[in-house]
């Protein structure tokens, strides 16, 4: 089980690099082919391992024998790392989308007027508007 759960996770790191290479390159299939692969992946640890806990084979691992300890510990310890990547790697691409979502936001909210915006008069002063694009009455 544990070499298995080490080649998923080596594929849901595959899985996440390409999902923010396609973010960082606003390439939309290649978004949805990481996402995809993502998915599976993520199905794939759920069906060997369902309610994969790496902080209880820690626990586990504690209390085999010590020559059972060496032979299983360092293949645990490169799946935990591997884990902890990709939860980095997942939490780095959600920051992504959040920043592209809010820069979207932020024009939608110029152009459509939805948002309260800062518009400067003739002699300078500034003033807030609300209701109408900031455009429309600047």
């Amino acid at each position: 089980m544990t070499e298995r759960l080490i080649a998923l996770f080596a594929a849901l790191q595959e899985a996440l690099i390409n999902e923010r290479s396609a973010l960082q390159g606003d390439d939309a299939q290649g978004l949805q082919a990481a996402v995809d692969a993502k998915q599976a992946t993520l199905n794939a640890i759920h069906e060997v391992a369902p309610g994969l806990r790496l902080d209880e084979l820690g626990t586990l691992i504690a209390g085999l024998s010590p020559a059972e300890r060496k032979e299983t510990e360092p293949r645990h310890n490169l799946l935990v790392q591997q884990a902890a990547a990709a939860k980095e790697y997942n939490a780095v691409n959600g920051k992504i989308v959040r920043r592209s979502q809010q820069s979207v936001q932020g024009v939608l909210s110029l152009m459509t007027g939805t948002d309260d915006a800062l518009t400067y008069s003739e002699r300078g002063d500034t003033q807030r508007t609300t209701g109408a694009s900031a455009y429309a009455k600047a």
